[in-house]
Formats: structure tokens, sequence, C-alpha cells
């Protein structure tokens, strides 16, 4: 397969995104979306979900720093993301060692906690960034509704696939199942 059959093929799952002046404007293609594993926080004064991710720093590389920047909306109980550039702070990721925290209300999240909503299937997942082909750089950008959806698709697509091939001696993989999926077989960590 070459590259133009390739992009025929997927080019609907990576939809082109608006780059800002600052990027020369004009549209890229999306490379990658960046994801946080997200759980309910166990603090019954908020109520939604909240991310678990160990750093919110994209770039440190001298020049082209950049971060995620988590907005928590405490009258709505949700939390979007901004993408932040330059040197600055970063905030602290809210997962370390000896467990996670909300970043909502601070309250800890001790691990046992992220394993039985693991194992419950009720953790979730938030975009916090776009990744896109700059002019010889990435782009990072803060997520849409529309790339969030498209993202959320293109799992979807992959998932009508099965995971291994039909002859799985063929290729030393062994047969996962329908049920499984991209999403849920990265969280398996969680539950051991």
């Amino acid at each position: 397969m070459d590259v133009d059959e390739a992009e025929r093929r997927i080019s609907h799952l990576y939809p082109k995104v608006k780059l800002p002046a600052e990027h020369g404007g004009g549209e890229a293609t999306v490379i990658a979306w960046i994801w946080a594993r997200t759980v309910k926080s166990p603090n019954p004064a908020w109520n939604g979900h909240v991310p678990l991710v160990r750093s919110f720093a994209l770039s440190t590389k001298k020049g082209k720093e950049t971060s995620v920047e988590p907005i928590v909306d405490s009258e709505n109980q949700t939390i979007r993301y901004e993408i932040r550039t330059g040197k600055g702070e970063i905030r602290e990721g809210t997962v370390e060692r000896s467990g996670a925290r909300c970043i909502a209300t601070e309250s800890p999240i001790p691990f046992e906690y992220v394993r039985a909503e693991a194992k419950a299937g009720r953790m979730g997942q938030q975009l916090m960034a776009i990744v896109a082909e700059g002019d010889q750089t990435r782009v990072y950008l803060s997520p849409t509704a529309k790339h969030e959806e498209a993202a959320r698709g293109a799992v979807r697509s992959t998932l009508r696939r099965p995971l291994c091939p039909t002859r799985p001696s063929d290729s030393g993989c062994r047969p996962m199942g329908w049920s499984t999926t991209v999403i849920s077989s990265r969280i398996g960590s969680w539950s051991r």
C-alpha cells in the first residue's frame, strides 16, 4: 500500500485543523490526539470526572516549551484544557507513586479506588490536546468538540476489525476477543 492509498483509506480519521496565526494560519493535518484517563472524583463535593496524568508538559525543548493547562469550572463541575506556550510554571501532574489527587478539590485518590473504577468499567477519557503537522515542527492545539468526536470515531472504527489476524499462529498474536478495545486494553495495568 502506498502513501496515497493509505491517506485515502484513513484520512477521514484525521480531520484538518485550523492553525492560529502564530503558527502560520491555514490548515494542518492532525497527527495525534493526547488523552487523559479520568475517574469520578471520590470527593462528593465534585460530581465529575477528573484527569489522571503524570505530567501536563507537552514539550520541554528549549524555546518550544508547551504545556496543557487544565481549566477547572467549579460552577459546572467540568474541566477543559488550554495549550500554554513559552517558559512558565507547568502545573504538576495528578498522579505520582503514592496515588493520585483530584485536581478540582485536591482530595487524595488512592490507587485502590482507581483500580476499582477501572474494573467496574467506570474509567473515562478526555481529550487534552491536539497535535498537528506544522512547518517542520509539531503544533499543539487546544481540543475542540469536533476533534474529540473525530478521535472517538477513529477508535470506534478501529474496533470494527479484529485486533489479531484471523490466523493467530502466523503472527504470534493470540486473539483477545471482539470486546477488547483500544482504550480498555491500555488500562490493564490499573486492574492488576
